[in-house]
């Protein structure tokens, strides 16, 4: 249905040194069938993330939507995906909150100190 890739930080060419970024794992589906599609992220310890949501209609108007979090082996995010590809006003992505979640994301963030 999709493409999945891992994009690696930029290397300073002129000065022969890394980057210091973070690898990129990217997620892409072209013109996906509109519709209600669910996304769910995970990890076996604690990580934080950023979400990066590029969706556009057919007339290519649309943008960029960021979500940040965080997850664990005990935690994971679960985001609700509505596409309507004639209209990126009606296209949204929102994540999906319940107590079980909230309780989980306040253990994380204990766990970490914040």
């Amino acid at each position: 249905v999709g493409a999945q890739f891992i994009e690696k930080p930029v290397f300073d060419l002129l000065n022969d040194i890394p980057s210091n970024g973070q690898p990129l794992k990217m997620l892409w589906f072209a013109k996906p069938p509109d519709g209600t599609y669910t996304l769910t992220i995970t990890a076996p310890t604690n990580q934080s993330y950023q979400l990066d949501t590029y969706i556009y209609d057919e007339e290519g108007e649309g943008g960029v939507q960021t979500t940040t979090g965080a997850v664990n082996a005990n935690d994971t995010d679960t985001y609700k995906i509505i596409i309507n590809g004639t209209s990126s006003d009606d296209s949204t992505i929102k994540p999906q909150v319940t107590f079980p979640s909230v309780l989980a994301d306040i253990n994380t963030f204990a766990r970490w100190g914040i």
